[in-house]
């Protein structure tokens, strides 16, 4: 089967967490992050370099808040994970229970999320007229 011309430069594409070349999100809820977005909050709470903290939130970087140390593996410490889960997917995660706290919870719990989403991000009133008549705005935003 003959797909056409195939673009060289797309073949070479590649992606790395480490490089900010890969996004991670959830469109219903209308977030997304690169390791860039954590690195930023955390190396100014470690006081370590942004490239580092990058590093250290991807690949075999082990964190143990017990010992406030780094290790590049798994310690018998029950505290110790990896440095993605422990700042990056254990704090979605934590926040995600908050808004939706059990499994099969209302629909409104996600309208809930995405309204407190939109608040931070300043269009609040936008998801305030999608929560009262289950429909999105005239302006299709």
């Amino acid at each position: 089967m003959n797909l056409g011309p195939v673009c060289v430069r797309c073949c070479l594409l590649q992606v790395y967490p480490d490089k900010s070349t890969v996004s991670f999100s959830a469109g219903l809820h209308g977030w997304a992050f690169t390791l860039t977005t954590f690195a930023k909050m955390y190396a100014a709470k470690f006081g370590i370099d942004e490239a580092r903290m990058i590093n250290k939130l991807w690949g075999d970087n082990f964190f143990d808040p017990a010992t406030k140390k780094w290790t590049t593996s798994a310690t018998d410490s029950k505290t110790c994970k990896r440095g993605f889960v422990q700042f990056c997917y254990d704090p979605i995660k934590q926040v995600s229970a908050m808004m939706c706290p059990a499994p099969g919870a209302p629909p409104w719990c996600t309208d809930q999320a995405i309204l407190a989403v939109q608040q931070a991000r300043g269009t609040a009133e936008h998801g305030a007229r999608h929560m009262e008549t289950g429909a999105p705005p005239a302006d299709g935003s």
